[in-house]
């Protein structure tokens, strides 16, 4: 039953990160799911293994929560970052972009 929910769990979890960098930019799909990975992980290993008791020495009791202090800050930094729009240099070089609104201008092949 345990093997079999794991299975679950990481498929299912795949298929939302997948339709989340469907939906979204990759650097804001991919950052959310690593970090609400890490945080969840450090959560279960905090109440299962009980990490904040075994933490030993003043470093380690700095460096841990530290490190997702760290994590949470660079998430929340990709996550709020204004996302400009995708502008290729080829285009730039052939003139297809335009300034007006930040819009890329299509040209046909044709033309």
């Amino acid at each position: 039953t345990f093997f079999l929910s794991a299975i679950g769990s990481a498929f299912v979890g795949l298929l939302l990160l997948t339709a989340c960098m469907k939906q979204y930019d990759a650097t804001y799909s991919s950052s959310m799911f690593v970090g609400s990975f890490v945080i969840s992980a450090s959560i279960m290993s905090a109440t299962r293994y009980r990490t904040f008791e075994n933490l030993e020495t003043f470093w380690n009791f700095l460096f841990y929560p530290s490190g997702l202090l760290v994590l949470l800050w660079g998430i929340y930094v990709l996550a709020t970052e204004e996302q400009s729009p995708k502008i290729f240099p080829l285009d730039e070089m052939r003139g297809d972009v335009t300034d007006d609104d930040n819009s890329v201008s299509m040209k046909l092949l044709h033309e």
